[in-house]
């Protein structure tokens, strides 16, 4: 995301574009930055105030919202914070947040197989796990110390303050984990679409994340997934109860 305040938007266009020309070019066979793919285009530019009437009618880019801060500035020192005051207040509007509320608990029909491959799109795989988070953030304002809080981070600060159980938060914080570790890993020992065949790679990527052996890992990434997305789905109830709450706004007390 790339947001500005005042002058020209080519200019800014511009600077976007020649900044991923620069990081593709930056991450060219190199083992601390993932390869960015071939035909990625730059992030959207918008002014700062476009920024709510762009996100004021549809979900979708909002779960990158919430996990948006700002890592560089130039020119104005206060437009980080500025930027920050106008992020809260979309993901606080009442329409926004529900509509966002609903997308992130929007069950796949079309899950993959649990897989090594699949882990993006499985049911209680990477994307549900990462939206998980997201909407507790939402919904239960969970605010981690880290500025940029992962998923993970998340889910363990829920369990501590009991806005979830903690065995679901620590299952949930660890297939986080281990769907980012497994990430990682494949990008780096493997470009996207590549089949992980060989008995070699199988081997290297099972005891990177601590596995004895493929099938072993095989076994995990099946079980992960599906505990995690029974977990995801217990958390139907909070949701209900989020949108109740803003429906009205003097909700009775619980007997």
């Amino acid at each position: 995301m790339f947001v500005y305040d005042g002058g020209p938007a080519e200019y800014y266009e511009t600077l976007c574009r020649r900044f991923l020309e620069a990081l593709r070019g930056l991450s060219h066979d190199n083992l601390l930055f993932a390869p960015v793919p071939p035909g990625r285009e730059a992030k959207p530019v918008r002014s700062l105030s476009d920024l709510a009437e762009h996100h004021g009618g549809s979900a979708g880019e909002l779960p990158d919202l919430t996990r948006a801060r700002c890592i560089f500035t130039s020119g104005d020192p206060d437009i980080g914070t500025r930027f920050d005051e106008a992020r809260r207040a979309i993901l606080a509007h009442g329409a926004t947040r529900n509509s966002l509320i609903v997308e992130l608990r929007k069950a796949d029909g079309n899950a993959a197989e649990p897989g090594l491959l699949s882990i993006d799109d499985v049911r209680g795989g990477l994307r549900e796990v990462e939206l998980a988070a997201r909407f507790l953030e939402l919904t239960h304002a969970v605010a981690p110390d880290d500025q940029a809080p992962s998923a993970s981070s998340v889910f363990k600060t829920a369990g501590s303050r009991g806005l979830i159980p903690v065995d679901a938060a620590e299952r949930l914080a660890e297939a986080a984990t281990l769907w980012r570790n497994l990430r990682g890993i494949l990008r780096l020992v493997a470009d996207d679409g590549f089949a992980v065949e060989t008995a070699e790679v199988k081997t290297v990527i099972a005891q990177a994340c601590g596995m004895d052996d493929f099938d072993a890992l095989t076994s995990a990434i099946s079980e992960t997934a599906s505990r995690a997305a029974a977990d995801i789905d217990a958390l139907d109830g909070m949701r209900d109860r989020s949108t109740a709450s803003d429906r009205d706004p003097n909700p009775s007390p619980a007997s």
